[in-house]
Formats: structure tokens, C-alpha cells, sequence
């Protein structure tokens, strides 16, 4: 629900300076209302009000891990102008009954013209308060909005090209210090967006100590892999074509970064050399560490033992079959699982 409601109705009763008893103080403004105003006008952000209750367990869990997370203090100082009111005040209880504040966590949020745009009274971690707070921003740029929801729609009905493309346009548009924020990480970890091949894929590598410094060198790690690992996948199992040289920028971008790509890599390598001792035990280990879905792609390159294999070979690959590939819940998928061990048992 959004209050259109001025904060210029409380400058000529309140002049409320509010407290500071954060993790860092240093990221609350330290004024009255209208300097706050002003502050965010000048800026070009947002207000954001904590309305803290120190006698509110909620309040001091959000005061204390939400707006002293890293991560949030770092989105603040950019896009907000972050200020807080002490509700043991006389003041800050009656700016508080002004406002309608009936719960804690409580955070009020002006656009710079002093409208209240949205209200916060529920706990959110952090990177649901982060999601919400970006929201908020986007909701108040009717072009970003739009633009942002195109991309979206394209990803959504697999036109990843397109996606990719619009994605590029709107990040030159409004430049690198806004499009690498926390505001727009989903849009980067969408994999309908940021793929391998991407000119937004090649905008995280190009851009990488940056994003390391925006959204920490864990977070872009997975994000890499998770990328990595789904054209490494496909390369393994035979349904990607890549060149020499792609295999190479794989495992040089996989370098430092959780997971499978060199074994992903390698497997299909054992595959075009017919090694297959090397295969049987380098997949019993891949096996062990995938994920179901990855499991059942997997299982299907033991077809190349069945070509190739000795009957020794064949028993080895038949006992991996039945550990992994019989919890598939495709019905056409335990067909061909059923082919498959057949023809290792011949």
C-alpha cells in the first residue's frame, strides 16, 4: 500500500534528530527531517526511515542484522539516504503515530518529492530487505520498470538472444556504477539472461574485480560456475559443440571457482579416446557430487561402454546404472535406462 502523504506537514511540528545506536552509525544521516529531505533530493536518492523500537525484539534483530549487513549498508550508501527515529521519544512517537506505524521492523520510504512510496513492517533478511528496497526504486523509474520487465518476458519465452541484447542496451544506458548493484543481481544470475556466449555473461568476466567489490568474490564465484558448469555439462555429454579454444576459456575462467568443468571436460576427453577405465572412474566420482537432475544426463554416456567396453568394463558400468540411474521419475528417461542396461548386459 503506498501513502501519499507529505513529510512537509511534519517540518513546522517536528524537528526530530535522529539517534544512532547502529552497527555503523556512520551510514544514518545525522540531521532533522527536512536536512534529511534535503540530502536525498540533492542526491538523487530515496529516503528511507527506520522507525526503531529498542524495546522491540524484532526492531533490534532488523537493527542489528539487516541495516548492519554489509551488503544492505553497502546498497544504502548508494541508492538511499538512511535515517532513524528513535520511537522513546516523544517526537519519534508521535512522527511514528503520523505515519501509522503499528509494527516493527518498521521503515518508511519518501520519494524526493517527501511522498511516502512504500512501508516496511515485516522482517525481511537481507536479501529480501535488498529485493524490496530495489523494488521500491524501479517501481519509482517508470523507463528502468519497463525496461527491466522486457528483459524478463524475453528470457521467460526462451528468446535469450533478444534478452541478452536488451539487457546490454539498458546497462550501457545507465552506466556501470548503477547496473553493478546489488539492485539488479537477479537479473545477472537469471541464466535466460547471462549465459555462456552472453554479452552480459562477458559484461560479469569483463567487469569481475568490480563485481567482486559490489557483490563479493563468493557470490560471483557460484554465479560463474553455475554458468560454467552448464556448458561444461553439455560439452561431457556430447549435446554442446565447442572449439578447442572454448574448451581452454572454460577451465581457465573455472580456475578458483566451485566446480565440475575440468571433470566435466575431461570426461568427455576419456570419451573421444576411448579410455575407458579412465571414464568409468573419473564418472563414479562426478556421479557423487551432481545434482540429480545433472545424474540423469550422465548416466546415458555409459552408452559408450556398451559400444566399446570389454564385458569387465560393461559389469563396472552396469553397477553405476543401477546406483544412479533408477532414481529418475521420467518415465521415458527409465525406458532408455532399461535399453541401456540390456545392452550392458549382453
Amino acid at each position: 500500500m503506498k501513502f501519499y502523504l507529505t513529510i512537509f506537514l511534519l517540518l513546522f511540528t517536528f524537528t526530530t534528530t535522529f539517534a544512532s545506536p547502529a552497527p555503523d552509525s556512520t551510514i544514518y544521516f545525522k540531521g532533522t527531517v527536512y536536512e534529511a529531505l534535503n540530502a536525498a533530493q540533492s542526491s538523487g536518492k530515496m529516503l528511507i526511515v527506520e522507525f526503531y523500537a529498542p524495546w522491540s525484539y524484532k526492531s533490534g534483530w532488523a537493527h542489528k542484522n539487516v541495516v548492519g549487513n554489509g551488503r544492505v549498508r553497502d546498497f544504502l550508501k548508494k541508492s538511499y539516504i538512511l535515517a532513524m527515529v528513535d520511537t522513546q521519544s516523544e517526537s519519534g512517537a508521535n512522527l511514528a503515530l503520523q505515519y501509522q506505524v503499528r509494527d516493527y521492523p518498521a521503515f518508511v520510504i519518501f520519494n524526493q518529492n517527501g511522498n511516502v512510496v512504500d512501508k516496511i513492517e515485516t522482517s525481511l533478511d537481507a536479501d529480501g530487505f535488498i529485493q524490496r528496497l530495489g523494488q521500491v526504486i524501479l517501481e519509482n523509474d517508470g523507463s528502468s520498470a519497463l525496461e527491466i520487465k522486457r528483459i524478463y518476458n524475453q528470457a521467460e519465452a526462451g528468446n535469450y538472444a533478444e534478452a541478452d541484447r536488451l539487457a546490454m542496451k539498458y546497462f550501457n544506458r545507465v552506466g556501470m556504477q548503477k547496473a553493478i548493484s546489488p539492485l539488479f543481481w537477479e537479473l545477472f544470475s537469471n541464466i535466460g539472461v547471462c549465459f555462456w556466449g552472453s554479452s552480459t555473461f562477458s559484461y560479469v568476466i569483463d567487469n569481475r574485480e568490480k563485481f567482486n567489490e559490489v557483490f563479493g568474490v563468493n557470490e560471483v564465484n557460484r554465479l560463474i560456475a553455475k554458468i560454467l558448469n552448464i556448458e561444461a555439462m553439455k560439452y561431457a555429454i556430447g549435446t554442446g559443440v565447442y572449439t578447442d579454444r572454448e574448451v581452454e576459456t572454460m577451465k581457465k575462467l573455472a580456475a578458483g571457482v566451485d566446480g565440475n568443468v575440468e571433470i566435466f571436460v575431461d570426461l568427455r576427453g576419456y570419451i573421444n579416446d576411448n579410455k575407458v577405465d579412465e571414464y568409468l572412474i573419473v564418472l563414479g566420482e562426478v556421479l557423487k557430487k551432481v545434482e540429480s537432475e545433472q545424474t540423469s544426463s550422465l548416466i546415458m554416456t555409459l552408452d559408450f561402454v556398451a559400444e566399446r567396453g570389454t564385458k569387465e568394463q560393461k559389469r563396472t558400468a552396469h553397477t553405476l546404472l543401477n546406483r544412479y540411474g533408477r532414481s529418475s521419475k521420467s518415465l521415458s528417461q527409465l525406458k532408455l535406462i532399461d535399453i541401456l542396461s540390456k545392452r550392458l548386459s549382453e
